[in-house]
């Protein structure tokens, strides 16, 4: 039965929307963020959906910003004070300021430049939070009007009426006193003073955590008075209750890492007072039970390389995307052993797993390949002789195109787990590419090979070449244009996954990449073909890094998990205001210039300014004198593009279920958009029957001046 026929059978899924297929078919969805790691506990809960993330990127020139629940709903809100005398970093003042310093002048006139530097007031701003992670702004219906140059800030409540008040510390102009005119009837609010040692009576650095049941989140702040530009705050902690909720308990966990814990007593729109020398300590948290054991094996060391010598206006380098990890079993002990590739003039290594550890092994073939940018890799049997054999992408951005450092190289164990290089074996294969996988494509018995294309070095934008290469006794021969010609120049891929979703007893295919749609390639008899599997597929352009086959809610049917950029960066895409990139000769000099651009007040314009596309077109400088008029000027009016820009339109993580007999892709919840997602893995960690997932990523290899605001840690 197909995956398509085995839904009918189950539910009529083609007019139910997303949230309800999730409540009705899988139970839906509860997440948590644990240990700074993603964890997707799927099983029970509820999915949502939202638009961009948080919202407060850009509250201009902020001071003081304090996290503070002013409204007592249990979610903290954001003020931030904003203002700057006067703007020292205008470029265009600092373009004059070069100027006449370059006439170099008897006397500096410092009036005369202090008086060419521009003065704007700045609003503070009030940010409400509406949960999930998103930020309303509530400025004015929070009682601010009107500008200021303002720096520092204080949190307390002066009044003693149970809310939180505010002083704010202005340039120039007298102090402001905001109170909080929280109505009686709305506060539900605890109090927390603690009392600490006699080396730290005020207890700083304490947390403070505000049970409510098994059934409710948490509440939990740290006293830190200390926050904001040259500012301290009232030593004690307000927390806002939710509504109508008892709270059941409270654990203050001290310096010391002893915890005292409260249930009883505990005041309602009230102040608790707990002493350090008072309570009972409970030091059997399982908080701080003692770290297991680890080993380090090996720290990854990048060769330096500057990508923007030659690629000035690229979004992140492409010569740092490695590590990259396989494993297999190399000697046939039934113990997994891994590979770790190297980057360009560091060695890849191979790890032998014992009973107690992991040892390195000495190989000699990988060793001597060191000027290799080692991209993916998987342990397959190559020649059919029962044991691992290894094959390593070649990759990165550090050698020019078509040249032998992108050649891919096919290691044959003997066994024993020694690897020797086989160089007949592989057909000339001179892309840059990252992503592999081993399976017997024409059903002959031996494993055949399907390599990914990443990246044309020194021209980001353009489609690499990508091949299918079939095993004929050991070797290998290009059988792209006949078994996958549609793959061949898909796009810059960074993975894929070989799937028999449609249940008819082969392997398709899903490939994702940078500025690619997902891609579903059907088998048939051994022949890939795109087909038209995924709904909307047109809006779902990203910058995709990892795709991971699972079964969601244990149905039998097939999700697929989708790591992305994420939403916390500053382009924030859709399909109606796509980020773009075009890649042309456009001042006709010879090189290829790159071009981002994006909307920015529903107006097309490069996403860098003119300084950066100077340097890179040099005539940007002529034609527009100041940044401010380079900044009024539309895309349109700035370049001219003969070929359509490659857009993006998608850039949350998320998943792939079926829907409407296709697969349709869900975002997760907010907490799965804090960041580029890289990888998955799959565990049922509480045991409840139902697949875990640990989402990693990080993006150490972005532009500097556009790296995500948050990182997932791996």
């Amino acid at each position: 039965m197909s995956n398509k026929d085995y839904a009918k059978s189950k539910t009529n899924m083609g007019s139910m929307n997303i949230p309800t297929f999730w409540d009705n078919v899988a139970k839906g969805y509860n997440y948590q963020y644990m240990y700074n790691t993603l964890q997707l506990n799927l099983g029970s809960g509820y999915f949502s959906e939202i638009g961009h993330m948080a919202g407060i990127a850009s509250t201009d020139w902020s001071w003081a910003p304090l996290l503070i629940d002013f409204d007592q709903d249990g979610l903290k809100d954001l003020f931030a004070t904003n203002g700057y005398f006067r703007d020292v970093r205008d470029q265009d003042f600092t373009k004059i300021l070069k100027e006449y310093m370059a006439t170099k002048p008897e006397k500096f006139d410092c009036m005369k430049m202090l008086s060419m530097i521009p003065q704007t007031k700045e609003v503070n701003y009030f940010f409400k939070n509406a949960g999930g992670l998103e930020f309303r702004d509530n400025t004015t219906n929070w009682g601010i009007n009107g500008g200021t140059n303002s720096h520092g800030a204080v949190a307390g409540d002066l009044d003693l009426d149970g809310d939180i008040d505010l002083v704010i510390n202005n340039l120039n102009e007298p102090a402001q006193i905001l109170q909080n005119n929280l109505a009686t009837e709305s506060k539900n609010y605890l109090k927390v003073k603690l009392t600490g040692p006699d080396s730290n009576p005020f207890a700083y650095g304490a947390k403070v955590i505000v049970r409510f049941g098994d059934n409710y989140p948490s509440i939990t702040q740290e006293l830190y008075p200390s926050r904001g530009y040259a500012s301290s705050s009232e030593p004690l902690l307000l927390f806002g209750v939710f509504p109508n909720l008892k709270i059941e308990s409270v654990e203050v966990i001290w310096n010391s890492r002893e915890i005292s814990y409260i249930n009883q007593n505990i005041p309602h729109n009230g102040t608790l007072e707990v002493k350090y020398t008072d309570v009972k300590k409970d030091n059997n948290s399982p908080l701080y039970l003692p770290p297991a054991e680890s080993k380090n094996l090996f720290k990854m060391k990048e060769e330096p390389f500057d990508d923007y010598a030659t690629e000035v206006l690229l979004p992140h380098k492409m010569s740092e995307l490695g590590p990259f990890f396989s494993k297999g079993d190399i000697v046939g002990d039934g113990l997994e052993d891994f590979y770790a590739g190297g980057s360009r003039n560091r060695k890849g290594r191979l790890y032998m797993q014992t009973n107690e550890e992991f040892i390195l092994t000495h190989q000699p073939a990988i060793d001597k390949d060191s000027m290799y940018e080692d991209a993916g890799s998987v342990f397959f049997d190559a020649d059919n002789d029962g044991d691992q054999d290894l094959y390593v992408v070649s990759g990165g951005n550090e050698y020019k195109t078509n040249t032998a450092y992108y050649q891919d190289r096919l290691y044959i164990n003997d066994g024993k787990g020694n690897f020797t290089r086989n160089f007949s074996a592989l057909p000339e294969i001179l892309s840059s590419g990252q992503k592999v996988l081993a399976h017997d494509i024409d059903a002959d018995g031996d494993q055949d090979i399907i390599r990914f294309g990443r990246q044309v070095p020194g021209f980001y934008l353009l489609k690499p070449e990508s091949y299918v290469l079939i095993n004929d006794k050991g070797k290998f021969e290009n059988k792209t244009k006949e078994l996958a010609p549609e793959l061949q120049f898909a796009g810059m891929i960074t993975d894929a996954v070989l799937t028999d979703w449609d249940k008819d007893n082969d392997k398709d295919m899903i490939v994702v990449g940078e500025w690619m749609k997902p891609l579903y390639f059907n088998n048939n008899n051994s022949i890939f073909s795109i087909s038209e599997e995924i709904n909307y597929c047109e809006r779902l352009y990203g910058w995709w890094n990892t795709i991971e086959e699972t079964d969601i809610n244990n149905d039998g049917i097939s999700e697929y998990l989708l790591g992305n950029a994420g939403r916390n960066n500053k382009f924030h895409p859709t399909p109606e205001f796509p980020l773009s990139a075009s890649l042309e000769d456009l001042d006709k000099n010879g090189t290829f210039d790159l071009i981002l651009t994006k909307y920015f007040n529903g107006v097309l314009h490069p996403v860098r300014g003119r300084g950066c596309l100077s340097d890179q077109i040099p005539s940007v400088k002529e034609r527009f004198k100041t940044y401010d008029e380079f900044a009024k000027t539309p895309l349109d009016q700035l370049f001219n593009f003969t070929t359509d820009p490659q857009n993006a339109s998608e850039f949350s993580n998320g998943f792939l279920f079926l829907s409407e007999e296709k697969l349709s892709f869900a975002p997760f919840i907010p907490m799965g958009q804090i960041g580029c997602i890289n990888k998955f893995i799959q565990k049922d960690l509480n045991q409840d029957g139902f697949m875990d997932f640990i989402a990693l990523g990080n993006k150490y290899e972005a532009e500097l001046k556009h790296r995500v605001m948050t990182q997932i840690q791996d």
